[in-house]
C-alpha cells in the first residue's frame, strides 16, 4: 500500500499544507485576499509562486455583514466556498484515488490558550473543511486524525517549541528527513537568512504542516496502523 499523508495547519486566513507522497513533499500556501500582508510577507508570496515544490492560491473574498441576521449564513458560506478551494487543489496534487493508495489526513487540533476571538470561526470553518475531506477523500483503507499542537511539537523535538525554534529545526533538518534536500522550498527556506523571532507568513503555516505530518507518521506507526 502506498500511503500519502497529508499535513494541514488550518487558518481562517492563511491555511498551510503539506502533502508527502513517493518520499517527496509538495506545499499548498493559500493567499488571502483581505488579510494585511507586510511587504516581506508580499515578497515571500511572489517567492513561492516560482518555487517548483509549492503552489499558491488565492482564497475566496466576501465581506461578512455586521447584520446578525445575516452574518453567520456569510460566514458559513465563506468558510464553505474556501473549503471547495482547497479541496480542488488537494484533488488536483493528489490525482485519482485507487486502491493501491491510502490518504492519511493529519489536522493540527485548535490551540486553546492562544489570544484568539475567532475561536468559533475557527471551529466551524475546519469542521467544514474535514466533512468535505470525508466526503471526497476518505475511504475505508483512509484516515484522518488530529493532533494536539503539544503533540506535534513533540515529535519535532520538544513540546513546548515555539515557531521560531520549530523553524530552526526544519532548516537544520533535525530529523534527518532525506527527503528534504530534494526540496527547492526547503532550500528556499535554509536560504532565506531568517533573523528575526517571529518567522513570517506564509512559511510559519507551511513549516507547521510539514511538522504535522511528521507527527502523524509517528503516530499512526505506533499504533500499528500501518506499515512502511
Amino acid at each position: 500500500m502506498n500511503n500519502t499523508f497529508i499535513g494541514v495547519d488550518f487558518s481562517l486566513h492563511s491555511p498551510g499544507v503539506c502533502i508527502k507522497q513517493h518520499k517527496q513533499n509538495t506545499w499548498l500556501a493559500f493567499e488571502s485576499p483581505t488579510k494585511k500582508y507586510s511587504k516581506k510577507e508580499l515578497k515571500i508570496l511572489e517567492d513561492l509562486k516560482s518555487i517548483s515544490d509549492v503552489e499558491v492560491t488565492t482564497l475566496k473574498n466576501k465581506p461578512i455583514t455586521d447584520n446578525y441576521l445575516r452574518r453567520d449564513f456569510e460566514a458559513l458560506r465563506l468558510y464553505t466556498d474556501n473549503a471547495l478551494t482547497i479541496i480542488k487543489k488537494l484533488g488536483w496534487v493528489l490525482g485519482k484515488n485507487s486502491e493501491d493508495i491510502s490518504y492519511n489526513f493529519i489536522f493540527e487540533g485548535f490551540s486553546y490558550s492562544s489570544n484568539t476571538n475567532n475561536l468559533i470561526d475557527i471551529v466551524s470553518a475546519t469542521t467544514i473543511l474535514k466533512n468535505m475531506v470525508i466526503l471526497e477523500f476518505i475511504y475505508s483503507k483512509d484516515t484522518m486524525m488530529t493532533l494536539a499542537p503539544s503533540t506535534v511539537k513533540k515529535h519535532a523535538g520538544n513540546g513546548r517549541l515555539n515557531k521560531r525554534q520549530l523553524w530552526d529545526v526544519f532548516i537544520n533538518n533535525e530529523l534527518n528527513d532525506p527527503g528534504l534536500d530534494k526540496s527547492d522550498f526547503y532550500h528556499y527556506c535554509k536560504d532565506y537568512g531568517l533573523t528575526t523571532k517571529s518567522v513570517p507568513s506564509p512559511l510559519d503555516d507551511l513549516i507547521d504542516a510539514y511538522f504535522v505530518i511528521k507527527a502523524g507518521e509517528a503516530t499512526l506507526l505506533n499504533d500499528k496502523q500501518i506499515k512502511n
